[in-house]
This record gives C-alpha cells, structure tokens and sequence, in this order.
C-alpha cells in the first residue's frame, strides 16, 4: 500500500468513526426506549393479572362468628349459626370466602348444613364451606348465616368448644370459639297403678241347737 492509499484509508477511516458512533448513539437510545417500554408493559400487566381476591384496596378483612340457641342434649341434634361480614374494603367479584369448621369429636358429629349459597364438604371431624361472591360486598355488609347441623352422640363431656375460621389477607379476626354446654336427655314418667279393692263381706254366724245330752247342731243359716 503506497501513501496516496494510505491518505484515503485514514480520510475514510475519519468519516465513517463519527458515523458508526452517532448509530451506537442512536442503538444506546433506543434500547433504553425499549426497555422502559417493556418494564411499563411488564407493570400493566402485572396489575391486570393481580387477582380478584386481592383487591387494590389494601386487603379483604371479613369477620367471623358462631352463635347457638339453646342447650344440646345427648342423642338430639343441635345447631351452630355461622355469620360472615365484611369489615374491610368493598370486595369486589369474583371471589370465594373459605371456611373451615373442626368439630369435637366425640361428641359432635356432623348431621347437615343450611345456607343460601354456601357449599360444604366434610372430611371428619373438619367441614369446609365455601361462599362464591357475585356481586360487590360492600363494608358492614354480611353473607347469607350458614347453619351446620350437628348430632350429639353418647357421651360423658359436658362441655365443648366449637372453633371455627375464615380465610382472608388480612389474618386478623379469623378465628371464633362457641362453648357449647351438652346435658343429657333424661324424660321423667310418672305412672299409676291401678287400685285394687277388697270387698269383705261380713259373716254371720250360723246359731247352735243344743239338747239335754249337750250336744249341739248347727243350723243353716236361718233356721233355728
């Protein structure tokens, strides 16, 4: 290569470094541009696949309760009321409140359940119970009562305590424990007996006929 190539490879050289570095420029930007845009879209998306059972609101907080009317009785049923009410944020569809109930067993077994809505399913001594909602539950607003329906089998306890809980984000409040007091089915008769009578009748001697050798003979009654 003599020097007339050389001059024109190094004016050459100086033309195309400025080009290829305003390009890597050029790249650099839109690379960044490109990022930016795919981390944006990234976000999007991760706020579109959040699920409904976590709310942008901060949390679903719901409270539970258990109640019962009377006194349980051996070898009767009885039946525990469980209320569910919304004590966050409105929550909106579609979203499942889960419950679990775990009876004492013995003496508690599980009969039946009642409750608009509500599903159950039982794998002894836990039943679980799920409420789908459908629509926005609203804060204060509560879910159908769910009845569990229990039979009392023979026993010697007196005293249980029913637990039951509830699943949500915000892990307070999701425990309640219902004492239940359990007495034994005693039924008291009282019968009579029939009365006898005794009819005595009285008896009248029959008179004596006595004759000079002292020897006497009964009469029948009425002759002399």
């Amino acid at each position: 290569m003599n020097f007339k190539q050389k001059t024109k490879l190094l004016r050459l050289t100086r033309l195309i470094l400025p080009l290829l570095c305003a390009l890597g420029g050029v790249l650099a930007v839109v690379g960044l541009v490109r990022t930016a845009a795919l981390a944006s879209s990234t976000e999007v998306g991760a706020e579109r696949s959040l699920s409904p059972l976590q709310p942008l609101n901060g949390g679903i907080d719901l409270s539970i309760t258990k109640t019962h009317a009377t006194r349980f009785f051996v070898c009767d049923v009885g039946t525990y009321t469980i209320s569910v009410k919304n004590v966050g944020s409105p929550i909106n569809p579609p979203y499942t409140v889960k419950i679990t109930d775990t009876l004492p067993i013995p003496p508690l077994a599980f009969a039946d359940y009642k409750g608009n809505g509500w599903n159950c399913t039982v794998v002894t001594p836990t039943v679980g119970c799920q409420y789908g909602i459908t629509q926005t539950l609203n804060t204060n607003d509560f879910l159908p009562p769910l009845n569990i329906v229990v039979k009392l089998k023979p026993s010697t306890v007196q005293t249980v305590t029913n637990t039951v809980a509830i699943s949500d984000t915000a892990g307070t409040n999701n425990l309640f424990s219902d004492p239940t007091n359990i007495s034994t089915n005693l039924t008291i008769t009282k019968s009579a007996f029939p009365s006898i009578r005794f009819l005595i009748w009285p008896y009248r001697r029959r008179p004596r006929h006595c004759n000079s050798n002292s020897r006497c003979h009964l009469h029948p009654s009425g002759q002399k």
